[in-house]
């Protein structure tokens, strides 16, 4: 499958580049499991990990007083649901959410110029973005609005992808606008 997935806008757009291994999302706070990675990798978690949803944030660490705004992307690969959660000042655009997250996963990938972002994977299928705000204090996650680029969101599969997820994500209330 090839799909040109496009455009972003953002002058001067291109691939993230990381300075070595990709280092698993996490989110930090003060909850009663504290010390557990919710967003660990399958090598770190186990078997069971590849049944539930991946969710990765961007920045890396959020602290539980905080809420985060900006762009998401509901995704599928390889089988399992991935949700990615970008703030705006970390990703203007879904093109540059996806492109470091294949950055990150070694999908390969290209961008075409600053907007066009090229992805040849048959194992991946974008479902859909939009945006959000989290509020971690109130357990609350929002979403709204659709991707200019990748659609609408499927509220109903998003629901149940935080319902396969870890906690703090399981536990939150899902309010779809």
């Amino acid at each position: 499958m090839r799909a040109t997935l496009a455009p972003g806008g953002l002058p001067g757009a291109g691939p993230f580049h990381s300075s070595g291994p990709s280092i698993p999302n996490r989110i930090v706070g003060r909850y009663p499991w504290r010390g557990y990675a919710y967003n660990a990798s399958d090598m770190e978690t186990g078997e069971t990990a590849s049944m539930r949803t991946l969710i990765l944030t961007y920045p890396t660490e959020i602290v539980d007083e905080a809420s985060l705004a900006g762009k998401s992307l509901q995704l599928r690969w390889a089988g399992r649901d991935c949700l990615l959660f970008a703030s705006a000042d970390e990703h203007r655009y879904h093109n540059q959410i996806l492109g470091r997250f294949l950055s990150e996963q070694g999908i390969p990938h290209r961008w075409e110029g600053a907007e066009n972002l090229v992805v040849d994977h048959p194992e991946l299928s974008i479902i859909g973005g939009g945006r959000f705000r989290l509020d971690l204090f109130r357990k609350q996650l929002r979403v709204w609005d659709a991707s200019s680029v990748y659609g609408l969101f499927d509220a109903s599969a998003l629901s149940a992808a935080l319902a396969a997820a870890d906690p703090p994500w399981s536990g939150l209330t899902l309010s779809v606008a």
